[in-house]
């Protein structure tokens, strides 16, 4: 069994974003014949999570981190990990891309992935089930004897369509929020990165400037079954940029025929 874990940011869960991240890397590995388990929770539910998960007696645990209030809470969900078990601790997202040593130095982060998860998660969810070597695994970090160690990174992928979600893996009804005066609203990304060169923004490193897009058909399926089954009656994009592409987005838009917000 692999757990993978992400801490919401908003305290007051007024907004329970669609955990997109852990959903995708949740998604491969269940291709791939792993048995996994999604858990989307808030920082009061930290310790009760730990003994949930100690009791499965996981081969790892993941952790998607953004810089912020999400690395404190996740830190500290890692340090209660380790203090009870000696299951190993993977960090993915944004902040361990982008601060790959920093994350390793801490004695409670066992691994990181750099970049994009989808690919790299497999070759080391094999490795360590089968005591493999790290050393190929692209977009890898670990620790050798407490040096640690930082692979090459990993290409962007190029065709996202095969990477799509399995929203079998979450309970939807969880994710839904209110927005406005929409009372039934989803996220999704439809697309990721950005070709622009604001000075601010985490693209830069992580997405390497590019712009890289699910198709048309894929974005308008998905949109379907969650108007269908879950009765959606809005759609918030978490896109870096949405109108990278201005003709795509307004088709994308007419054709799920949904309030949007970006």
């Amino acid at each position: 069994m692999i757990f993978l874990i992400q801490i919401n940011y908003t305290k007051d869960r007024s907004e329970a974003i669609l955990p997109l991240g852990i959903l995708s890397v949740g998604s491969s590995l269940k291709r791939n014949g792993f048995e996994v388990e999604l858990l989307n929770i808030n920082e009061k539910e930290i310790d009760q999570t730990v003994e949930y998960i100690l009791e499965k007696n996981p081969f790892y645990v993941g952790f998607s981190v953004m810089t912020g209030i999400q690395t404190e809470h996740s830190a500290e969900m890692s340090k209660k990990i380790k203090e009870k078990s000696d299951t190993p601790v993977l960090w993915g997202g944004i902040h361990p891309s982008l601060l790959p040593k920093q994350c390793l130095e801490s004695e409670y982060i066992d691994y990181i992935i750099i970049g994009e998860g989808e690919e790299a998660i497999i070759e080391f969810s094999k490795a360590i089930k089968e005591k493999f070597s790290f050393k190929g695994i692209l977009g890898l970090g670990y620790k050798i004897k407490n040096e640690v160690v930082i692979n090459p990174k990993r290409p962007l992928i190029d065709n996202l369509d095969n990477y799509r979600l399995d929203f079998s893996l979450i309970d939807l009804n969880r994710c839904i929020f209110k927005l406005d005066k929409y009372q039934r609203v989803i996220a999704y990304k439809a697309s990721r990165g950005c070709p622009f060169n604001c000075a601010f923004c985490y693209n830069h490193d992580f997405n390497q400037n590019r712009w890289r897009a699910w198709s048309i058909g894929v974005v308008v399926e998905d949109i379907e079954f969650l108007k269908e089954k879950y009765q959606i009656d809005a759609v918030k994009f978490y896109d870096d940029n949405f109108f990278v592409n201005k003709k795509r987005a307004l088709e994308i838009l007419e054709k799920i025929d949904l309030p949007s917000h970006t």
